[in-house]
């Protein structure tokens, strides 16, 4: 959707010999075998524990996004489906008060 924000193109160059993302770093999209239907805690646990840039939550039975980079803006955002099933920007948090945005999903 947005190539030059999106870390999955990592460190990719460019026919022009540019980084695709502007971002530098990498992302993954990860589920965790054994939290299928918990992965807000999944999400708790690496707001709390590890160093990140990114960490998009799109759902307690979805794949987290996550993504590393020299920023490390430990920013997460939650994106929920709206009353049309479209899913749209809810909740977001920097740093410690991201810890809170999963306590009570």
């Amino acid at each position: 959707m947005a190539p030059d924000i999106d870390q999955h193109a990592a460190m990719e160059l460019n026919s022009r010999n540019n980084h695709i993302c502007k971002r530098d770093g990498a992302a993954c999209d990860i589920l965790v075998e054994g939290y299928e239907h918990q992965m807000h805690l999944v999400a708790k646990f690496i707001c709390k524990e590890l160093q990140f840039d990114r960490l998009y939550f799109y759902g307690k039975c979805r794949p987290l996004h996550v993504s590393v980079g020299p920023e490390e803006s430990k920013y997460a955002l939650i994106r929920m489906p709206n009353t049309r099933g479209v899913r749209v920007n809810s909740k977001s948090a920097t740093d410690d008060a991201t810890i809170r945005l999963f306590e009570h999903l």
